[in-house]
């Protein structure tokens, strides 16, 4: 069942599908991020469990966006994301069960598209990605 906010926000604000990578080492989340990111018109062109995964599969896709869980076991989040940013600008959107100063203060240097804390509701997921990719300028 969507609500409306989750349409709203759709609607609004991130009229294009964009392409996006889900990586999180737990199945759940993944299937959940996953299911809302389809019903709002966007296309996952890969999923994954690890850091080290997030960077192959962002080579591999070239995503216009991705999901990013924190903690994750290899190669964390925030690390496999400092090495993504070295190869691209691509906007990322954290989601992690932490929010502790430490793990909010690296992500805030990484210039985090947004920041989402389990669990999160497909609402708040649909505003952080209609607001997590910049318009293109004309």
């Amino acid at each position: 069942m969507q609500t409306p906010l989750l349409n709203s926000a759709a609607d609004k604000h991130c009229e294009k599908s964009l392409r996006i990578l889900v990586v999180d080492d737990d199945e759940h989340v993944r299937v959940l991020v996953k299911r809302t990111l389809t019903r709002l018109g966007h296309e996952i062109v890969g999923e994954g469990k690890s850091g080290v995964e997030a960077i192959q599969l962002f080579q591999e896709t070239a995503p216009d966006l991705m999901i990013l869980d924190v903690d994750m076991p290899h190669l964390d989040g925030v690390d496999a994301a400092e090495v993504i940013l070295g190869m691209s600008n691509v906007p990322i959107i954290f989601i992690s069960g932490f929010w502790d100063s430490a793990t909010l203060k690296k992500v805030k240097q990484l210039n985090a598209a947004a920041y989402l804390t389990k669990p999160f509701s497909p609402a708040q997921l649909g505003v952080a990605v209609a607001l997590g990719v910049p318009e293109p300028r004309p």
